[in-house]
């Protein structure tokens, strides 16, 4: 008990100042600890079923921030060019989770469109973080309109840069907000959705004597399982949604008798 609160504690540290959201595997409790001053209470919950937790062999610890529900976002990156009155309206929608990677695909996109007047973008993250540039059209003429487009299309986590090559003819403020509504909406209809979850990554070690059994009880779960590794014994991997792994972990201790433990990643988001 006095390990695994020192673990606790340690964990706890290693993550603040962020408020925690501690999931327990197989009762299913949130346990939400905003300070240090509930610290000691937690890790006395937790050492009161500590046996539980070393018997099932996992225990899953995710940061509040990342305690978000499933959502989508795009695979990859889509292209797609809309043409108005001679002007070309070149948008590219890619996947960004963070900030930094949005900014890479503009530039990216800046420097192999260096003639283009214009490379308006906007860009929506899954914790809210919401960013966009007309880069020179006229206020909320461009834009705003690509910023709304990825809104009705429900994703985030995605950037939508639009370029365009001017053709010599102004199109007005309709006409501008049209062009970009359209060019953005298309390279988002073109992307390969994908929705991703709150997940961890599994692994497990057994003999060859326990391997297809073990096998077939993480294939029940609903797991999704990678190809497993065979050597002097089988080391089984798999993905799975958080928060769902505690009656896998205690069935495979079952099986193995307590002789082997299942390993489980930090929770994460991914396609699923």
């Amino acid at each position: 008990a006095n390990a695994l609160k020192e673990g606790v504690r340690r964990l706890w540290l290693r993550h603040a100042p962020a408020p925690l959201l501690w999931i327990h595997p197989v009762a299913k409790k949130h346990i939400f600890a905003p300070d240090d001053t509930k610290m000691h209470f937690f890790a006395l919950e937790v050492s009161a079923s500590s046996a539980h937790v070393r018997r099932c062999g996992c225990f899953c610890i995710i940061p509040r921030s990342a305690a978000m529900p499933d959502y989508k976002t795009l695979r990859g990156t889509s292209t797609f060019t809309y043409e108005e009155k001679r002007s070309r309206f070149i948008a590219t929608a890619a996947f960004a989770d963070t900030e930094e990677k949005a900014l890479a695909v503009l530039n990216a996109v800046r420097a192999a469109n260096r003639t283009a007047r214009h490379n308006v973008y906007a860009y929506v993250l899954q914790n809210g973080r919401t960013r966009y540039s007309d880069d020179g059209e006229p206020a909320k003429t461009a834009g705003t309109p690509v910023l709304e487009t990825i809104g009705h299309a429900g994703v985030s986590d995605v950037i939508v840069v639009v370029t365009r090559y001017f053709g010599g003819i102004l199109l007005g403020t309709g006409g501008l907000v049209r062009a970009y509504t359209a060019a953005a909406g298309g390279a988002l209809q073109n992307a390969e959705l994908v929705s991703m979850r709150l997940v961890v990554d599994c692994c497990l070690r057994v003999p060859y004597a326990q391997f297809e059994q073990a096998q077939r009880i993480i294939a029940a779960a609903g797991a999704k399982p990678e190809e497993p590794v065979f050597d002097d014994a089988v080391t089984l991997l798999w993905r799975m949604p958080a928060g769902e792994e505690g009656p896998l972990c205690a069935k495979l201790t079952e099986l193995t008798r307590g002789s082997a433990e299942v390993t489980v990643s930090a929770a994460m988001y991914a396609p699923f």
